[in-house]
């Protein structure tokens, strides 16, 4: 019987964003082709988060203590400062106490494998015998990168990861002056990071098969595994029945790559779209909207906020379109594809299609005009024939491409 340790910086569960879903769909993928495996979560919460309804598949989760207030600010000084080894995001997760409880726990377990969920926990390695894996889910060091061009879309630079910075250092962090040094700065950190800790691990898992090869070449390792969202067949499919002045978009709406795109969409393409359609209504659902995309319901017409809905694929499913128009970001974007999946219209650009390999007016509009994007809407609204076209195509790419098959075979190399 294997039996692995998955360390995850926040509870993979319950299936509120996408973020935990793929999470969850690996739990998944590990027990379907190891039932006798026992997974084992070691994760950290948030300080009000109430853990639940933990997933069959989980056979034990055990909660790890975040650095207090006088260590982050000394880990910061130290390594992210002074030493310049660690990028700010791993300065705020690290505690030698909570080192020592995980090594306890591999001790006690003796896995045959430690998956890692992202670069902000990889200081939490042990030397012992098991095999470790490093989930780094994008580069997130590209993804600052890109952040720099759009900075006047971006209210904080931290979005949920926000609240595990000492709230006076936060004002400082996100004032306009330090705003573009501190990105550039944190950018560069993390990819030397990501590049320096990438010996440490047997295997290296990306979402986004494409990210996977383009680390692959830069840093030579010999195992970097692409493993986007997992999409079936669905045997029956009822007659799609939209409401042609309903287009959504989703995302958790305090993280800032989703806030950005709602602030640049709003700004420049929302009031020209509502003279061509001014029945048009634009839905933003996701859950803990920051006061930024509060204020557009009040700053333009007919945007509506929804905040966290039950069921998020029941909001979207009467939509005729959803769009995606992302300024930055990288890997690929789980939203995008759960939407094809659903037979759901999708307006994007490069940022929202990258890693997909989608063409463009047959399966996805993905184009970087502001003017284009803007008539391919108009067309999905206006156009039956095409926007039934762009769905029935969409949701069949998507179910030849993100098959379980076709995931799980790619499982199996980081379990062999």
């Amino acid at each position: 019987m294997k039996t692995i340790l998955f360390i995850t910086n926040r509870p993979p569960f319950p299936n509120t964003d996408g973020r935990r879903n793929i999470l969850l769909q690996y739990i998944k993928q590990i027990k379907e082709i190891h039932p006798e495996s026992q997974i084992i979560n070691l994760t950290f919460k948030d300080k009000h988060e109430v853990v639940n309804k933990i997933p069959k598949e989980i056979h034990k989760v055990h909660m790890l203590e975040k650095p207090g207030f006088v260590e982050k600010i000394l880990n910061i000084l130290k390594n992210s400062v002074i030493r310049r080894k660690w990028p700010i995001q791993t300065s705020v997760f690290y505690s030698k106490k909570t080192h020592r409880t995980v090594e306890s726990y591999i001790q006690s377990y003796k896995p045959d494998i430690v998956i890692y969920d992202m670069v902000r926990v990889a200081e939490y390695t042990v030397d012992a015998n098991h095999v470790n894996v490093l989930n780094y889910d994008d580069l997130l060091s590209v993804r600052y990168q890109r952040q720099l061009k759009w900075l006047q879309y971006i209210p904080s630079m931290f979005g949920g990861f926000e609240k595990n910075i000492p709230p006076f250092l936060r004002k400082i962090l996100n004032s306009r002056l330090l705003k573009y040094a501190i990105i550039q700065n944190e950018s560069v950190l993390l990819k030397k990071y990501e590049i320096q800790v990438s010996s440490r691990f047997n295997h290296l898992l990306f979402t986004s098969p494409l990210e996977a090869q383009r680390f692959k070449e830069q840093t030579g390792h010999n195992s970097c595994i692409g493993i986007p969202m997992i999409f079936e067949k669905t045997e029956t499919q009822k007659p799609r029945v939209f409401d042609e002045n309903k287009m959504v978009f989703v995302g958790r709406m305090d993280i800032p790559h989703n806030v950005s795109a709602m602030l640049f969409f709003c700004k420049e393409m929302w009031l020209d779209l509502k003279k061509s359609l001014p029945a048009l209504k634009l839905y933003i659902i996701g859950k803990s909207p920051s006061n930024e995309i509060r204020l557009l319901a009040e700053r333009y017409p007919d945007i509506i906020i929804t905040g966290e809905v039950a069921d998020v694929r029941q909001e979207i499913s009467d939509s005729a379109l959803m769009i995606a128009p992302l300024v930055y970001g990288t890997g690929i974007k789980t939203k995008i594809i759960e939407a094809m999946a659903e037979g759901i219209p999708v307006a994007t650009n490069s940022i929202g299609s990258e890693g997909i390999n989608i063409t463009h007016k047959v399966n996805i509009v993905s184009t970087d005009d502001n003017e284009e994007i803007k008539a391919e809407i108009i067309k999905l609204i206006q156009d039956k024939e095409y926007n039934a076209s762009i769905a029935r195509n969409a949701k069949q790419f998507i179910e030849d491409e993100f098959n379980q098959q076709r995931m799980n075979d790619r499982m199996k190399k980081i379990l062999v």
